[in-house]
């Protein structure tokens, strides 16, 4: 049962660690176009 509950969470952490390097990534590519366009 605990390792059950330890999978979910890990994997919860790894679900949410890749939607924080995509949304960092894209805020990333964002603000740089944004700076290449202007300077």
């Amino acid at each position: 049962m605990t390792s059950e509950i330890v999978r979910r969470d890990i994997a919860l952490l790894e679900g949410s660690t890749h939607l924080i390097a995509r949304i960092r990534r894209l805020v990333c590519a964002k603000s740089e176009g944004f700076y290449g366009w202007r300077g």
